[in-house]
């Protein structure tokens, strides 16, 4: 398959495993060797479709930003492969916990995750009950100012075709909160962004 059609083909992918989604498209930009006018089109086609997977924006962000795009996705793609996140759910007790994955996390006044309705809704009732509470929040998620904005901007739009049916809650409502660099108390989580801000990314970034 042409790289160009491999890539419209992971655009196409909705619902798709973030992991999947980061190595095929670190796999799919890499084989492209576009001039910069053409990788930044390409990247922004991947998170306008894909609006809801942080991973992606992180991904792009990073190749963006990089004065080498093709090896930084390669070093990218390694991270994400190599992120101990689901390692670290085993070093707390979750066998009665309701375990939520963050599709994205950031702060915006307060420090937020973005989840799926149905998640939303276990973590209310698990909450009127006193069952704990897990978020997971993967390599990644972590988003600066300016991209969770856009992000949850887009995620939470009405008309988007490809997004899932999303909420926005605070990181404070969950008993742990597990990442790359361990477990955190969720009233207490600290998160630095994983990746500096990409106007490239955001609506109105220019070429």
């Amino acid at each position: 398959m042409h790289p160009i059609e491999y890539l419209r083909h992971v655009a196409r992918a909705s619902g798709a495993d973030p992991a999947l989604l980061v190595a095929e498209t670190a796999a799919a930009l890499r084989a492209m060797r576009l001039d910069q006018p053409g990788f930044v089109l390409s990247t922004r086609r991947i998170v306008d479709k894909h609006p809801t997977c942080a991973p992606l924006w992180w991904l792009c962000a990073g190749a963006l930003s990089a004065l080498d795009p093709s090896a930084r996705l390669g070093e990218l793609a390694s991270e994400f492969e190599a992120d101990p996140t689901p390692e670290r759910l085993f070093e707390i007790d979750h066998e009665d916990a309701l375990v939520v994955e963050a599709m994205a996390v950031g702060k915006d006044g307060v420090l937020q995750a973005l989840v799926s309705a149905p998640d939303s809704a276990d973590i209310e009732r698990a909450r009127a009950v006193g069952q704990p509470t897990i978020l997971v929040a993967r390599r990644g998620t972590r988003l600066p100012f300016e991209m969770w904005c856009e992000m949850k901007s887009r995620a939470m739009a009405s008309d988007n075709q490809w997004t899932r049916d999303v909420r926005v809650v605070k990181v404070s409502v969950f008993d742990h909160v597990i990442g790359p660099d361990g477990v955190q108390r969720g009233a207490d989580a600290l998160f630095a962004p994983e990746c500096a801000p990409c106007p490239e990314l955001l609506v109105g970034g220019g070429l």
